[in-house]
């Protein structure tokens, strides 16, 4: 089995989330939502970074855990504004 597809096929599963999300900043500032998305970033910056901080703890699977546990959290009124305004 050849590691490097195994490897590259397992590392995409967190980009999509990533992808996902980076799509909705530019989408909600051309629906007029600049100063959400601003201060949604701030809320990222001050729950992600310590959480990091605490999962660094137990390494680099500390970091990951942290990642995919809080991230959606975090990211989840994105999603709220931007489709509560496209209805």
């Amino acid at each position: 089995m050849d590691r490097s597809c195994f490897a590259a096929g397992t590392a995409d599963a967190p980009h999509s989330v990533s992808v996902e999300c980076d799509l909705l900043s530019p989408l909600l500032n051309v629906v007029g939502e600049e100063r959400f998305n601003m201060w949604n970033n701030i809320l990222m910056l001050a729950v992600l970074t310590p959480s990091f901080y605490v999962g660094s703890h137990w390494g680099t699977g500390g970091i990951a855990g942290i990642w995919v546990f809080i991230y959606p959290l975090v990211a989840l009124p994105l999603f709220w504004r931007l489709f509560r305004k496209s209805k």
